[in-house]
Formats: structure tokens, C-alpha cells, sequence
């Protein structure tokens, strides 16, 4: 009987051991050949600072173009006499982000102030009466859609 349970006891271990095994083997076999089989050091590109150095100038010429738009719109703004004046210190400190090399947070920025930059309001027309409706009219002037000549295609 002791026999038994010793063997009994011996199963149900190796079983759990594969068990274990066949979810974590791919993660044990990877740290052994990262440990048997260090990547070599890169050693870093010659063309990698004029890649950088050329990437930055794109950033920083979008960033400009950006900044000068929102710039001209925030002062047809003040030229129509609205108030802007809490945008223009939002406007530097989108400057400031970008000198630190901070793009992406100044474009973000750039972009909440030209949403918020206030704008006259338009006065609407409305459509006189005997004007055609031009809705209307185009979807009358539309052309059905062809059948496919392939059975059971759908048209395009």
C-alpha cells in the first residue's frame, strides 16, 4: 500500500510539474537563451544624429506653421474687437513647450486655443420661398445602382 501512494503521489507531482511547464515553458526557454545568448551592444548609427537632427526641423517647421496660423487668427480677432487676451498667455506657453522640445503637448495646446478663439456671430438668411430645394432635386437626378453581372455579387 505504501508502494502505491509513494508512485500515486510521484504521478500527480510529474503531472502537475508538466502542467506548469506547458504554460510557462515558452517564458523559461526565452530566459535561458537571454541568458545563454546576449544580444550583442548596438552601437549606434553614424546617420541616427542626422535622422533626429532632420526630424526635429520637421517638428519644429510644422509647429511654426501651426503657431503662426493661430496667431494671425487671434489677431483678426482682437482687430474685430473681441476679447483674447487670456489666449495670448496659453499662445507663449505653447511656445515655451515647444523651445523644450515638448511638440506634442504644444500642438495640443495650439489647438485648444484655436477652438476657443471667439468668433463674431454670422447673421442668418433665410431661404426665400420660391428658391428650389436643391436636395430634392439631386436625388431626383440620381442614377440607380447597376445590377452585378456576377451571380450573386453585390454592386459597387
Amino acid at each position: 500500500m505504501r508502494k502505491v501512494l509513494t508512485l500515486g503521489s510521484t504521478v500527480l507531482a510529474l503531472a502537475g510539474l508538466l502542467w506548469i511547464l506547458s504554460f510557462f515553458s515558452w517564458d523559461i526557454r526565452t530566459a535561458i537563451d537571454r541568458r545563454l545568448y546576449p544580444a550583442p551592444p548596438a552601437a549606434p548609427s553614424p546617420l541616427s544624429s542626422a535622422v533626429e537632427a532632420d526630424m526635429l526641423r520637421v517638428r519644429r517647421a510644422e509647429f511654426e506653421s501651426v503657431f503662426r496660423r493661430v496667431t494671425g487668427l487671434l489677431e483678426a480677432a482682437e482687430g474685430q474687437g473681441l476679447s483674447v487676451s487670456v489666449l495670448r498667455g496659453k499662445l507663449d506657453r505653447a511656445r515655451s513647450l515647444a523651445e523644450a522640445g515638448r511638440f506634442r503637448d504644444a500642438n495640443m495646446l495650439l489647438n485648444l486655443i484655436e477652438v476657443r478663439i471667439p468668433r463674431k456671430r454670422e447673421r442668418l438668411v433665410p431661404a426665400a420661398e420660391d428658391e428650389p430645394d436643391y436636395a430634392e432635386q439631386s436625388s431626383l437626378r440620381a442614377k440607380p445602382a447597376r445590377a452585378s453581372r456576377r451571380k450573386g455579387k453585390a454592386p459597387r
